[in-house]
């Protein structure tokens, strides 16, 4: 049992626990909309799925109970494997993002937070985080604004964080290894 999300503009909402959710093709945060994630939610994506952000997202994970977002796929065998779905996009002129224990695994790029083609700049606090098993990025950003703590960026294909075209960028007690292949 699961909330199936398939190609759906959201408005104001709240992803709760209750049940894993599952993104078929993507989800898309409206501009002037925010998609909040409670504690011990899991997102899983199919693949080619992604979560694309306009407006604003608001993950609150804890300690005990992180916000994981991962494939589809359950199976032992793909635990590790990347390249299982796209990613989170954070498109420039998203601000106010915040990600509190979140973990993404095995995607393509991890977390995009900015973009070449709009205006501006996209803004995330990433905190007590894990960003694993990328084929291309853990973190890929675009003139963009990112404060992070206490976050492990790891196993990524070509980047573990790629910082382009300007921006500000903060790291404390972050871990950026990458063991690729």
């Amino acid at each position: 049992d699961f909330h199936l999300i398939k190609s759906k503009l959201l408005k104001n909402e709240t992803w709760t626990n209750d049940k894993p959710y599952l993104v078929y093709n993507y989800a898309y945060v409206d501009s002037l909309s925010t998609l909040t994630i409670e504690e011990g939610a899991q997102i899983h994506f199919h693949k080619g799925a992604g979560l694309y952000v306009k407006g604003k997202l608001l993950v609150n994970g804890t300690n005990a109970e992180p916000v994981i977002f991962t494939a589809d796929r359950l199976e032992t065998d793909y635990k590790n494997v990347p390249e299982q779905w796209n990613g989170i996009l954070l498109f420039s002129g998203s601000h106010g993002n915040v990600i509190n224990y979140g973990q993404i695994k095995n995607a393509v790029i991890g977390l995009q937070v900015g973009t070449i083609e709009h205006e501006g700049f996209a803004s995330l606090t990433l905190a007590n985080s894990k960003i694993e098993n990328m084929s291309y990025a853990g973190i890929f950003s675009l003139k963009s604004k990112i404060y992070a703590y206490n976050t492990l960026i790891d196993n990524c294909g070509f980047y573990a964080a790629a910082l382009l075209v300007g921006g500000e960028y903060e790291f404390y007690h972050t871990t950026i290894a990458n063991y690729w292949g």
